[in-house]
């Protein structure tokens, strides 16, 4: 639920507060599971392709079940023109 929100935030235009957000959900992954797939979707509706990308990647190392909408996903529609997402989408298996 904080992903969604600090991603709500983001995309309403409150960037600071969808830090604040994301701030709070990294204390929560100290103490619990947290996504790194909720993470690149906020960092995604931050702008922050690089670390949405890295967070892809590493919700597939994880083998994170939400990985299976990733082509469908809208929060990723400005990251689908990189070379890094389309090989992400390859590497889990999905058809070009």
């Amino acid at each position: 639920m904080t992903a969604g929100l600090a991603r709500a935030y983001a995309i309403a235009g409150r960037p600071n507060r969808a830090r604040a957000e994301l701030r709070e959900l990294y204390q929560r992954a100290l103490h619990h599971y947290v996504s790194p797939y909720g993470f690149a979707q906020v960092y995604a509706a931050l702008g922050d392709n690089s670390a949405a990308l890295q967070m892809l990647d590493r919700a597939a190392a994880e083998h994170a079940f939400e990985l299976m909408f990733l082509k469908v996903d809208r929060s990723f529609d400005r990251l689908r023109a990189a070379p890094e997402f389309q090989d992400l989408l390859q590497k889990i298996g999905f058809p070009k």
